[in-house]
């Protein structure tokens, strides 16, 4: 026998399974809403598909991943509050990290489903634009906020900090809803089986130490002025065009052909960069000069929003660093002569 739930909503009998109750209060998302008649929980056995249904057990790993991943970033947003709060600013910096790996994990998943809806000819539904960029700015916001309250010495927390991290807490829950609609989308209206299961695995790279060891690896080798396109100089905040191995960026509207000046972002894949010159090339123009084309790669408004939050995130942490070896000589030769004595004793 089946435990479901049993209440009244306005005057309706509702019943719900724990999980999809679950699901229902913590994102506002019911699954497959298509299929519910009469009240909320009550299910139209005729609407029923059995090649696009959610399975009991998709349910329960819908719940039990999704509330580990939200209870994980929490995790981060406390420690950062508490580290920040006893003055401690580059172990509150290095939770961050831990924060932005759950934001890059998330936007990833997004990006994913918006791929796999593209097919379908349904750009998203997914509702996006705004939260994604609010989401960054918030974070970086709260970077900067840590830059100014340490230089001030006003160690603690303050009425702006609390208030950056309810929203950073309030925009990652939005984020989430985001995705699991997207896949429950993909899944129950075009029959793609492999949606949810796709976007639950992702979401659990967050707790895989060998992930978390690749992000970061990428986040230590970002350059700090990498977030500037290399044609214009100008920041860059949007969709751009990545030169892999240069780790060059370039603004859509000046990817253009340095010979024939001819916009060539929709042909980014063949196009050529000279790397002893600095010059693109368009296709054409590339054989007529002999240079090897390839090696880029198109970044999404959601891949660049989070390679910004690492470059800010970088930046700071150089900040600090400057400041504690500036402000504490003494303390930087002590820990320094400590790392000595651990490295000869094996770290006994």
């Amino acid at each position: 026998m089946k435990l479901f739930l049993q209440m009244s909503h306005r005057g309706v009998e509702e019943h719900w399974h724990p999980e999809c109750y679950m699901i229902y209060k913590f994102w506002n998302v019911r699954i497959c809403p298509s299929m519910y008649a009469g009240g909320r929980g009550r299910v139209n056995k005729q609407l029923l598909k059995p090649q696009n249904a959610v399975s009991e057990q998709q349910i329960y790993q819908i719940w039990t991943v999704l509330s580990s991943f939200e209870e994980s970033t929490a995790t981060c947003i406390s420690d950062m509050l508490l580290q920040v709060s006893g003055g401690h600013y580059l172990e509150g910096l290095r939770q961050a990290e831990r924060f932005i790996m759950h934001v890059d994990v998330l936007f990833a998943s997004i990006d994913d489903l918006e791929d796999e809806l593209s097919h379908f000819d349904d750009s998203t539904g997914l509702q996006h634009t705004r939260e994604p960029k609010l989401l960054c700015k918030k974070i970086v916001s709260f970077f900067s906020v840590l830059s100014h309250t340490q230089s001030n010495e006003a160690n603690g927390l303050t009425q702006e900090l609390l208030s950056l991290v309810t929203s950073l807490a309030h925009y990652l829950k939005v984020l989430t809803r985001v995705a699991l609609k997207g896949a429950l989308k993909a899944q129950t209206e075009y029959k793609c089986p492999s949606s949810i299961k796709a976007l639950l695995s992702k979401l659990t790279e967050t707790s895989d130490r060998q992930k978390w060891a690749l992000f970061r690896l990428s986040y230590q080798e970002t350059d700090i002025t990498s977030d500037l396109c290399t044609a214009c100089h100008g920041a860059v905040e949007t969709e751009c065009i990545e030169h892999m191995r240069r780790r060059k960026r370039w603004h859509l509207y000046c990817f253009v052909c340095g010979t024939c000046n001819s916009e060539i972002q929709h042909v980014y894949p063949q196009s050529a960069y000279d790397e002893a010159t600095g010059i693109l090339y368009c296709p054409g123009c590339a054989k007529d000069h002999a240079v090897a084309a390839g090696g880029f790669k198109f970044v999404s408004q959601l891949e660049q929003y989070s390679f910004l939050m690492r470059v800010a995130l970088k930046r700071l942490y150089g900040l600090l660093k400057m400041k504690n070896a500036v402000e504490n000589p003494s303390a930087a030769r002590y820990r320094k002569g400590e790392s000595n004595i651990k490295e000869i004793t094996g770290g006994m």
